[in-house]
């Protein structure tokens, strides 16, 4: 069985991060969403370098990467 890659959007990514910056704790954060700690503690980082616009154009990117695997993987049962 798959496990398949959980994607989230730029809002849930602001969520997150403001819900840090008032705790500053990276695992109280990851309870309240119920998503795994390395999430958060990435976004922090990516925000850190490079604002806002990192995990925007992270999500733009993965969701564009999930796309095209999936008509790679159409194409390929085809053959």
């Amino acid at each position: 069985m798959e496990k398949k890659a959980e994607t989230y959007d730029i809002s849930f990514k602001k969520k997150a991060l403001d819900l840090y910056h008032q705790k500053k704790n990276y695992s109280a954060v990851s309870r309240e969403l119920n998503i795994h700690r390395k999430n958060i503690q990435r976004w922090v980082k990516q925000f850190n370098v490079d604002g806002i616009v990192a995990l925007e154009r992270n999500a733009e990117e993965k969701v564009g990467l999930v796309k095209s695997l999936h008509l790679l993987l159409k194409i390929l049962k085809r053959k």
